[in-house]
């Protein structure tokens, strides 16, 4: 994936295989990533390939441009993530990652 300077701050919330992998290409470009995922371990691996890893509470969610929901973390309805939900109260575009 060939991506362009960017300059954006982006939270991108699960790190499972697509979730890990446009992490770290994102990673490479001028963009401001942090990353989350429930599940601990994913969250040591990606400690490991140093990503950032910021907890949703400590997300200051109105300086954000973009939040990235990796497939399987749910948008809308009775089970959406709390990112989601935050994202959508705080008006930021939300982009859902498709594998």
């Amino acid at each position: 994936m060939i991506l362009k300077e960017i300059n954006k701050k982006i939270f991108l919330i699960g790190l499972g295989v697509s979730g890990m992998s446009l992490a770290l290409e994102l990673q490479k470009n001028s963009c401001e990533l942090h990353c989350w995922d429930d599940d601990k371990k994913k969250r040591n691996i990606a400690k490991q390939k140093k990503l950032t890893i910021t907890e949703i509470k400590k997300i200051n969610f109105k300086q954000l441009d973009y939040l990235v929901l990796s497939p399987g973390i749910m948008d809308k309805g009775e089970k959406s993530h709390l990112g989601a939900i935050l994202a959508r109260q705080n008006k930021i575009t939300r982009i859902i990652h498709h594998s």
